[in-house]
């Protein structure tokens, strides 16, 4: 099984999303209960990492990096075998460029 870990830059993302829905919406619940749904997804990443589609850029990346899909969000996430650890990179809109 792997490890699950978060980059700064999603960490960050995670809580301008939250913060996002809790106040475009009013209802600071339901962007908790969006945050759990992201976190649940990612966690799901432990047993079966290669699963999701590879993210294929125009240009190459240093990493090899895959996307799962949440809602409206995507988790970019690549994974380090030495560590046995999936690295969660970004979550970026659906409509957003994973460049932006």
């Amino acid at each position: 099984m792997y490890k699950i870990a978060y980059q700064e830059a999603a960490l960050h993302d995670l809580k301008e999303i939250v913060h996002y829905i809790a106040e475009a919406s009013g209802e600071p619940a339901a962007a908790e209960r969006l945050a759990e749904e992201i976190i649940q997804a990612a966690d799901s990443l432990q047993e079966m990492p290669y699963r999701c589609p590879l993210y294929l850029p125009l240009r190459p990346l240093q990493k090899e990096y895959r996307r799962l899909f949440v809602q409206r969000w995507y988790l970019y996430y690549w994974v380090d075998e030495e560590k046995k650890t999936v690295m969660i990179s970004r979550v970026i809109h659906g409509r957003r460029r994973f460049s932006e």
